[in-house]
């Protein structure tokens, strides 16, 4: 979804540069401009979207079913348990 977002984004910038470049009044150049604003935007969602799915390296907890946060790291040397794990 990301990638779509940000495909359409960067052609939407595009479409603005052109409409700015071939303006031929004040309101094309208008457009042209907005064009270009809401393409940045959708490329700024892109990136949100992208970062909110993305795993994070730095968090490496485990939610368990019973709302108890665990750290593979302080499991005992067999493993973690897996039993205990609830995926949302």
């Amino acid at each position: 979804m990301a990638i779509i977002i940000g495909i359409l984004g960067i052609l939407q910038m595009l479409g603005g540069v052109l409409a700015f470049l071939a303006a031929q009044s004040a309101i094309h150049e208008i457009l042209g401009a907005v064009g270009f604003g809401l393409g940045t935007l959708c490329m700024g969602q892109a990136v949100i979207i992208t970062r909110l799915i993305a795993p994070k390296a730095s968090e490496p907890f485990i939610r368990t079913s019973s709302n108890k946060i665990i750290n593979p790291k302080d499991e005992p040397a067999g493993g973690l348990d897996t039993s205990r794990i609830s995926l949302p």
